[in-house]
């Protein structure tokens, strides 16, 4: 920003680089001579006038930007759960919106010095997630979050035709929707159906790690994926597009536990977000929540992670509060090694059936 924006000034009389108040002459044009800078000193000036202008406008732009980077609060309204939204916009373009049972995490944008608009991370219609679970002798289990909101089809080890997940139609649907499975699980393909052409399927593979026996499969659909979120830059802070202004506090005035939580959400996504916690009855918790690093220990034998003050003993066989947080399970997220578009067979059978009575 500032003077070092512009190096050099190329005009019809030659070519100049700005030193301060003046310009150093590089290249005269074909045909221009020193006396003709005499004799157009005028022109020269307004040059320079142009360029100052140009300069200083530049410079105010990259003040609007840096003064974007703050917290700002929209008040919630009744039934939203919560106390409204907060929207952090972080000095390195990254933004995190934190909202009742909600984060979001992306990349923000200053367009045309007035408009603002978050980018939010794009995730991908299917993950996976595992670990090994001792109780398991014999064979595997997955359980399947959301899948009943699409056609979407399962393969296993890559010898079957793919089975849809869930009849059409499907309603009254139970949870948690869990498929037990006979054989040893040694990989994964998920596949569903392309808007624009049904014959064709969006197939994922995952590799899948030697021991692991039981699994969380996780449809996200188009309409979980959030918009871009657009704000109008004002003096006195981003208005909405509801129309509600949201006025700025800067990120030092937060409190330390409320910074450590962003940095750590931060850190989170930049690194990945590679893990599930969940308990017995599948309620996933997230790790900054639950404070793993300080209420829980790691037990081995039954590769869980218990409260170390208020856990009862074999309470996930017997506990059925859904919210209980005392005995958690962590599941690993699994990498997807192919995504192809391609025609599939798909059996007629599927994997769950559900329908009102």
């Amino acid at each position: 920003t500032g003077k070092e924006v512009v190096d050099l000034v190329v005009t019809e009389m030659g070519i100049f680089k700005p030193t301060g108040t003046c310009f150093k002459i590089i290249k005269l044009a074909d045909g221009v001579s020193l006396s003709d800078l005499k004799i157009e000193n005028d022109i020269i000036m307004k040059y320079l006038i142009g360029i100052l202008t140009f300069i200083s406008y530049l410079e105010s732009f990259s003040q609007k930007k840096t003064d974007i980077v703050g917290v700002y609060h929209e008040a919630g309204i009744a039934g939203d759960g919560g106390g409204g939204v907060n929207y952090y916009i972080l000095e390195n373009n990254n933004f995190i919106i934190l909202a009742y049972a909600t984060v979001i995490y992306g990349k923000w944008e200053v367009k045309d010095n007035h408009t603002l608009t978050l980018y939010p991370n794009i995730t991908p219609s299917f993950k996976i997630y595992g670990r090994y679970n001792p109780n398991i002798k014999e064979g595997a289990k997955i359980m399947f979050q959301n899948f009943e909101t699409g056609n979407t089809f399962i393969q296993i080890n890559g010898k079957e035709e793919f089975m849809p997940v869930f009849n059409e139609d499907a309603n009254c649907i139970s949870y948690p929707s869990v498929a037990n499975f006979s054989k040893k699980i040694e990989s994964i393909a998920l596949a569903m159906n392309l808007s624009y052409q049904d014959s064709m399927k969006e197939e994922y593979k995952f590799q899948v790690h030697d021991n692991y026996n039981d699994f969380v499969a996780i449809y996200h659909s188009n309409k979980d994926t959030y918009r871009p979120f657009i704000f109008q830059i004002t003096p006195n802070g981003l208005t909405s597009n509801r129309g509600k202004l949201m006025k700025k506090m800067p990120l030092k005035t937060i409190e330390e536990e409320e910074k450590k939580y962003i940095t750590e959400i931060q850190q989170s996504f930049e690194a990945g977000r590679n893990y599930l916690y969940s308990n017995h009855l599948y309620n996933f918790f997230d790790k900054y929540d639950i404070e793993i690093d300080k209420r829980y220990i790691f037990d081995k034998n039954k590769n869980a992670y218990y409260d170390k003050l208020n856990y009862k003993q074999n309470e996930e066989n017997e506990e059925k509060d859904y919210n209980r947080d005392t005995f958690l399970y962590k599941y690993l997220e699994l990498p997807c090694i192919e995504k192809v578009k391609k025609q599939i067979n798909i059996t007629k059978q599927t994997l769950f059936y559900a329908t009102c009575k």
